[in-house]
């Protein structure tokens, strides 16, 4: 069996007079919770190509816990620390920084402190934090694909699927 190791997201604050506890969370507010953990985790990967995550919560205001193997609790560790010594996360895949873009919103939304951590090295999110990706990132460019529609749609982010010769099937998202 392999190593595993854990990863935790913290969520501090206040709901109402009341302090936060799992209790008082919503389950969309877990479900997105738990949604951000896996693409930070495997960002490029596939749900039947990555490891097992398995998950729990706890008291403490509310601890989302993750476990998975080792190896990838190392490397996301490291990824925090270098996010959290730059203060900005450019360099993240682009699943991973819209991740941290959202629990960066709901930092800023509930006033609440996120707080990432793993091997030893941790990543707070408050409201003071400004974890969004620098648009200087984005440059105009026009691409040509060929190749055969499989799908298309999606109401809140839409996006076409695209089997190519090539580059095998694609995933293009607005």
């Amino acid at each position: 069996m392999k190593s595993l190791g854990e990863i935790e997201i913290r969520v501090e604050g206040m709901v109402g007079a009341k302090k936060l506890t799992p209790d008082l969370v919503d389950i969309k507010e877990i479900k997105e919770v738990i949604s951000h953990a896996s693409d930070l985790l495997f960002p490029a990967v596939k749900r039947s190509q990555r490891p097992l995550i398995s998950y729990e919560i706890e008291e403490g205001s509310v601890r989302h816990r993750f476990r998975t193997v080792m190896q990838t609790v190392i490397g996301f560790g490291a990824v925090i620390s270098q996010v959290s010594s730059e203060a900005q996360i450019d360099f993240l895949h682009d699943r991973s920084a819209a991740a941290i873009e959202s629990l960066q919103q709901l930092a800023i939304k509930k006033d609440y402190i996120v707080t990432i951590s793993a091997n030893q090295n941790d990543l707070r999110i408050d409201r003071n934090t400004h974890f969004i990706r620098s648009e200087m990132l984005w440059v105009e460019a026009e691409f040509y694909l060929y190749g055969e529609l499989t799908n298309a749609g999606g109401k809140s982010s839409p996006n076409i699927h695209l089997d190519t010769e090539a580059l095998g099937s694609l995933i293009i998202s607005t």
